[in-house]
């Protein structure tokens, strides 16, 4: 942002030359407002007496960090959640599969012994 500033400084006055005082000023203001806009530490030690605890909390991340965060864990989320319900479908394709061999192999014993008590008959 300064080397910009300054660039843009230089340009308007007409060069290096002539405007080292100008960006020197402009440089000056502009770290002026940065440092009393910006955030600052906030050390308070008034009001805290003997067997006082003071909690301070402190985030590692930005906001904007937090916010990400967030989306991953939410897509995360949703890819577990189509994992989980692909792998419920294999699930009971296979429960029916296993269903059909069962009904399956009861129709071929029931058919096995229509055809003993038959051939049963006949003797």
């Amino acid at each position: 942002m300064e080397r910009l500033l300054r660039y843009a400084v230089n340009r308007y006055v007409g060069g290096p030359n002539r405007s080292w005082l100008y960006t020197s000023a402009a440089v000056l203001a502009y770290r002026f407002v940065r440092s009393t806009m910006t955030r600052k530490e906030i050390v308070e030690i008034g009001g805290v007496g003997r067997g006082q605890k003071i909690v301070i909390e402190h985030l590692p991340v930005t906001h904007a960090e937090q916010i990400k965060e967030g989306k991953r864990v939410r897509k995360a989320e949703k890819r577990q959640l189509k994992v989980d319900k692909r792998q419920a479908r294999v699930e009971k394709r296979a429960r029916r599969s296993e269903r059909r061999a069962r009904r399956t192999e009861k129709r071929q014993v029931r058919a096995a012994r229509r055809a003993e008590k038959r051939s049963a008959k006949a003797a």
